[in-house]
């Protein structure tokens, strides 16, 4: 079994406040603590050393790939976040707009 980080990594502070204007911090907060969840099973998996049940091997490798898209999408909303505020002081704007609708990229 593939090494797999296991310390969960929370939203950043910035990314969270962020979230929070844009109106998808509980979606952000969600997100992060089944992404925890996820690392922990899959910790305690790695732990065990190796499965024999085959079934149960093919779910942790499903539970890893979605762990992988998660923290994409997170990246992803943080970089969004980065590159708007960045937009915001080459305007010369003092203050941070947030769109009403954020664009997500759904991995579904």
């Amino acid at each position: 079994m593939d090494a797999v980080r296991t310390q969960a990594v929370p939203a950043s502070g910035a990314l969270q406040a962020w979230s929070a204007r844009a109106g998808v911090s509980g979606d952000v907060g969600m997100l992060s603590a089944a992404l925890e969840g996820a690392r922990r099973v899959l910790g305690a998996a790695a732990a065990a050393g190796e499965l024999r049940n085959k079934p149960l091997g093919g779910f942790l490798k499903e539970v890893r790939r979605e762990v992988f898209r998660a923290d994409t999408l997170l990246d992803e909303l943080d970089y969004y976040r980065l590159r708007q505020e960045q937009e915001a002081e080459a305007a010369g704007a003092g203050e941070q707009v947030v769109p009403a609708s954020v664009p997500l990229f759904i991995y579904i």
